[in-house]
């Protein structure tokens, strides 16, 4: 009788934990969903709390990589611009050097610093002036003697650089035939370009010829190349023909510039 009694009470203690274990189970019908619940209220809570601290915090971040990259950036710009600076000055250089073997003048280097905006006029403004002995209707070349314009005024530290498409500009230049050599005069009419005229229509025309400055004005050596004839037109009536020049450089690739100054004119 004794051994059936403690078999009967090891029996409760068993059932016991499961008892209690099935209380709270349906007490609580999802007890995972319960501790989930709350933590993530938890969290939320910190969130919302923290939420605008946060983001101030990273825009402040973000805003501050991106100032750095900016910087960067502009200092390999920087660095690649001032390498194409001199590659051009240069080439520049090398240009002028080979135009002055053959040329009895001075070359004096010049950067374009401005342009004119007056829509009556073709002007450059360059960083050569009357305290480097420049002087009104100086020549103003590129690369190897290519004439782009006179010096229609100087400054103490600057000058204006009248353009060959001008309305103002005049040059007497020439072009050669297979028999002969022909002289006119190119002027700017600034909206069609520069013209070749005082052609005669009883004067041979080649489409392509090149014109070059005769030598016969003042300042001005011979040589130095203007452009091409591009087409010309005549009618029975004309005496001359409509001749349209081609510029023989593009002026919106231009930044360096040289002035000759006569032999007689150079400084000191």
């Amino acid at each position: 009788m004794k051994r059936i009694r403690l078999g009967r009470w090891n029996g409760g203690i068993v059932l016991v934990p499961i008892l209690f274990f099935l209380v709270l189970t349906s007490f609580f019908e999802k007890p995972r969903a319960f501790f989930k619940s709350a933590f993530d209220r938890n969290i939320s809570a910190i969130y919302f709390t923290y939420r605008d601290s946060f983001r101030a915090l990273w825009k402040s971040q973000e805003a501050e990589d991106i100032s750095i990259l900016r910087e960067q950036r502009n200092s390999f710009a920087r660095i690649a611009g001032d390498k194409n600076i001199l590659e051009e000055e240069n080439t520049h250089l090398k240009k002028m050097l080979k135009f002055k073997e053959r040329s009895h003048g001075e070359l004096l280097g010049a950067r374009i610093i401005g342009r004119s905006t007056d829509l009556g006029k073709s002007m450059l403004v360059i960083d050569r002036g009357a305290r480097d002995g420049i002087q009104k209707n100086y020549p103003v070349i590129a690369q190897e003697g290519v004439l782009i314009g006179k010096i229609a005024d100087t400054r103490y530290e600057t000058s204006f650089v009248r353009l060959l498409h001008d309305p103002k500009s005049k040059t007497i230049v020439s072009y050669h035939t297979k028999d002969q050599t022909v002289q006119g005069l190119i002027a700017g009419k600034f909206h069609t370009g520069i013209e070749l005229t005082l052609i005669p229509i009883t004067e041979p025309v080649e489409k392509s010829a090149l014109l070059s400055t005769t030598g016969t004005e003042e300042y001005i050596p011979a040589g130095l190349l203007v452009g091409f004839i591009s087409e010309y037109t005549s009618t029975p009536t004309d005496l001359f023909y409509t001749i349209q020049v081609m510029p023989a450089l593009p002026l919106s690739e231009l930044s360096l510039l040289s002035v000759i100054v006569p032999p007689h004119e150079n400084r000191d």
